[in-house]
């Protein structure tokens, strides 16, 4: 299969992208099980006000939360909070609202990260079926989520499917080339050699 590596190294390093929108009455406070030593595992207590009469943005508090751990390279820890904000905003909106979709495209990148691929394939799938009931099949998060899976199949040997997919969502992409919100996005699906 040929692929575009510029794509693959944006969406590997998109994966796990950061809402970045910390401002909510909402307190996460670390403790540690046996004090900060070396092994231990961070605790976190959530509480506030946010938690009961703004799900979402606790939710989103969460992710970034999320976000800085996976970061840090402490996964589980990142897993648990995105499960937990996926809660949340499930309870809040519903199973099929398009702020579940993104919580399950950075569970399933999270997965992709640790190279747990069965696991990132699946949640990229649920994030897939998700967005294409809510926004249709030609939306541009359609072939975001495209891209994303492509990703996660070409690491998992299986080039075929990966390049079904880019292919895919190339045409989302080319409907939209005139689109002045995507800017440069260098997406490519082939080689010219």
């Amino acid at each position: 299969m040929s692929t575009c590596p510029g794509i693959l190294a944006r969406t590997s390093a998109a994966i796990l992208s950061v809402i970045s929108e910390p401002v909510c009455a909402l307190s996460l406070e670390t403790r540690w099980q046996q004090g900060p030593s070396e092994g231990s595992q961070p605790i976190l207590t959530i509480s506030g006000p946010d938690r009961e009469e703004n799900p979402p943005r606790a939710a989103m508090a969460l992710t970034a939360r999320a976000s800085a751990f996976a970061r840090r390279g402490n996964y589980s820890e990142a897993e648990r909070l995105l499960k937990t904000s996926l809660e949340i905003t499930s309870n809040a909106l519903g199973r099929d609202h398009s702020h579940i979709a993104v919580l399950l495209s950075k569970l399933g990148g999270l997965y992709a990260v640790q190279r747990r691929y069965a696991e990132a394939e699946h949640q990229l799938r649920l994030s897939l079926k998700i967005n294409e009931k809510v926004f249709g099949p030609g939306h541009l998060d359609v072939a975001a989520n495209l891209e994303a899976l492509a990703f996660v199949l070409k690491k998992a040997h299986r080039e075929e499917e990966a390049q079904e997919l880019l292919t895919q969502a190339f045409k989302i992409w080319s409907k939209h080339r005139d689109d002045k919100s995507l800017g440069s996005s260098g997406f490519c699906v082939g080689d010219s050699s």
